[in-house]
């Protein structure tokens, strides 16, 4: 994609995330929107390269990476399913949306509570995952770090995981160390890997 085009587009994600969105015409007649949507998007591990160009405005993702499984198997099993994949996808798809459909039904408008401890444990998980992924700005030329903007704050990253972690519940697994996946898989790599040094 036009590098100016996935800007002006993750430009408009980022103003979505926070809940407004205007989209000037040109004509006088812009189209504002306003409201809260969540987004679910699968991606190659070329996300990480593309990361580092939008974080210096703020991070808006959560990001969880899936355990890649042995490619034999993945091909023994592709295989072995080559028969009817619509119907199969369809009864996946039926499976799946019968279940959320069920775990909304059933939470009605019932707080969620999340102990004090978990609370503590996913402020540590925000506080550290902002500081490791907070970006660095390098010479395009030399390769050699110019800049270090101040670390993210944490606050936007704990909102994330706190819904997270109601949805966990919701779902009856409160195992917190869930949350340590995403918040990990959030990182820049090029940053873990200056951090580290």
């Amino acid at each position: 994609m036009n590098p100016v085009a996935r800007t002006e587009i993750m430009g408009q994600l980022r103003s979505i995330y926070d809940r407004k969105f205007t989209k000037r015409t040109g004509t006088g007649e812009d189209i504002t929107w306003n409201g809260k949507v969540g987004m679910i998007a699968a991606v190659t591990s070329i996300i990480h390269e593309r990361a580092s160009e939008f974080s210096s405005m703020g991070e808006r993702f959560i990001q969880y990476a899936i355990k890649q499984p042995d490619r034999r198997a993945v091909q023994k099993r592709k295989f072995a399913n080559s028969e009817n994949m619509d119907a199969k996808r369809q009864h996946l798809q039926d499976c799946v949306t019968s279940y959320i459909t069920y775990v909304i039904d059933q939470m009605q408008d019932v707080p969620i509570d999340i102990s004090d401890k978990l609370q503590e444990e996913l402020f540590d998980i925000a506080d550290f995952s902002t500081s490791a992924r907070s970006s660095i700005e390098k010479n395009q030329r030399t390769g050699l770090v110019s800049f270090i903007p101040d670390k993210e704050m944490p606050t936007r990253v704990t909102t994330q995981l706190i819904g997270i972690a109601k949805a966990l519940v919701a779902l009856n697994k409160s195992n917190p160390s869930l949350l340590l996946g995403p918040d990990q898989d959030s990182l820049i790599q090029e940053d873990m890997e200056f951090s580290s040094r």
